[in-house]
């Protein structure tokens, strides 16, 4: 299982609350991707999955995704220790998810 999978139920629901389409929310997918390629301070266009993570999660609010990638490239290139070996699917991290 990918760390990223969102199951087709929750996506179709989350573009429902957020009043999108499929065809709307790719378009704004397509729109992040765009605008990264213009941000010359940002190391790499993020994968389509995690830009969609990020538009649900700033309510398909294309401009509050965009504030909230370019501080999440900007955390992590002044803090770089807080994202190394942060996959919850490591094994060291596998073993505290288990105590809690």
């Amino acid at each position: 299982m990918d760390l990223f999978h969102v199951d087709e139920s929750v996506w179709k629901k989350a573009l429902e609350l957020f009043d999108r389409t499929e065809k709307s929310f790719e378009e704004d997918v397509e729109t992040v991707k765009e605008w990264m390629k213009t941000q010359p301070h940002l190391p790499e266009i993020m994968e389509d999955v995690k830009i969609r993570n990020f538009l649900i999660l700033n309510k398909c609010s294309i401009e509050k995704t965009k504030q909230k990638v370019d501080m999440y490239y900007t955390i992590r290139s002044l803090i770089p220790d807080l994202y190394d070996d942060s996959n919850p699917k490591l094994p060291h991290l596998q073993k505290y998810m288990d105590v809690l």
